[in-house]
């Protein structure tokens, strides 16, 4: 008998693809599967979508919760899937028909906690598509991955989709409920956890960029700001594991441009919103002083002043601080 193979799919407000979706997993050439849709209380037509599509399919779960964000919807998915492996499509993006076959292939077969594939990028507002695949097929240990990841070589990618994961990761690793920008909270996690990973050479999950009401066509706002306690929680994370200390150097830059795009972008007028921005100020201070020795010149530019900071990098988006240098220097002497 195969493996049983849950796939959860979270969903809200996207009834004009789910179909699309739900149908791509019921086609797939690996059969044996528990797919067990979210309805995140959607106040369009996707709950009677689903509840349809269970009458016709009885591999087929629906879970109706209140509205909790996506977070919530795939742990709650978790919690009621019972396969030996587990993967995610988001509810406006379909799956190759062979998605599920080849990651069951290689995380079985390798023994291996985590496969990773490609996947096709569509913009449905121009109506293109960019495929984002690997130079190859590929093992790697999990420090391994993390350590390119903190250099910006790409062992795979940090969205939740396009991977499937052996169901013992998840003893270690839960969705933050509340957040946007859970993926970046999580994939660090999922990859230390993961003894091994296997990467697919070839893109099988179709994903749905800048569609219409996407969190990828919203401008920046409060919640954004989530991105920023992800990548602060990382390098805490990594503070923690002795084998990952070296990777925090690579992640601080990264930190200290989303901080600086938070405080430029992000423009509070409430108290509570006040409150947050303080709190992610916080943060950055905190890396400032326990990293200093990891901190260079652009991130210190980053903190003191973002709106600086973010001109620069607009200007000279790929230079380093040798270049940026002597031209803040001149910036400020011309103020004096």
């Amino acid at each position: 008998m195969k493996d049983l193979i849950s796939v959860i799919v979270p969903i809200y407000k996207v009834e004009k693809y789910l179909s699309k979706c739900i149908d791509s997993i019921l086609n797939q050439t690996y059969a044996n599967l528990e797919i067990i849709l979210v309805d995140d209380g959607s106040p369009d037509n996707c709950g009677k979508i689903c509840d349809d599509y269970a009458v016709q399919d009885n591999r087929i779960k629906v879970i109706h919760q209140k509205n909790g964000g996506v977070s919530k919807a795939r742990n709650n998915g978790v919690k009621a899937s019972t396969g030996s492996f587990i993967s995610f499509v988001d509810s406006d993006d379909w799956i190759e028909n062979d998605y599920i076959e080849s990651l069951y292939l290689k995380i079985n077969k390798d023994d291996v906690d985590l496969a990773i594939c490609g996947y096709k990028s569509i913009n449905a507002k121009q109506n293109n598509n960019i495929k984002i695949a690997h130079r190859q097929d590929a093992r790697f240990s999990n420090i391994q991955v993390l350590k390119a990841d903190s250099k910006n070589t790409t062992y795979g990618h940090i969205a939740t989709w396009a991977k499937m994961y052996r169901r013992r990761l998840f003893d270690y690793v839960a969705f933050p409920d509340g957040k946007i920008c859970e993926d970046l909270f999580t994939y660090y996690k999922f990859i230390y956890y993961s003894r091994e990973i296997e990467i697919i050479n070839k893109p099988l999950y179709n994903y749905m960029a800048f569609r219409d009401g996407s969190i990828m066509t919203v401008k920046y706002n409060l919640s954004m700001l989530d991105e920023i306690e992800a990548q602060y929680g990382q390098i805490l994370f990594y503070q923690s594991k002795e084998e990952l200390t070296d990777c925090i150097s690579g992640v601080i830059p990264r930190f200290f441009y989303n901080y600086a795009k938070g405080m430029h972008c992000f423009k509070p007028q409430t108290k509570n919103e006040k409150i947050r921005v303080e709190e992610i100020r916080d943060m950055a201070k905190t890396i400032l002083i326990e990293h200093s020795k990891n901190i260079g010149f652009l991130e210190r530019l980053a903190f003191y002043t973002p709106n600086l900071y973010m001109f620069l990098k607009s200007v000279f988006p790929k230079e380093d601080s040798k270049i940026l240098y002597p031209v803040v220097r001149k910036i400020f002497r011309h103020n004096k």
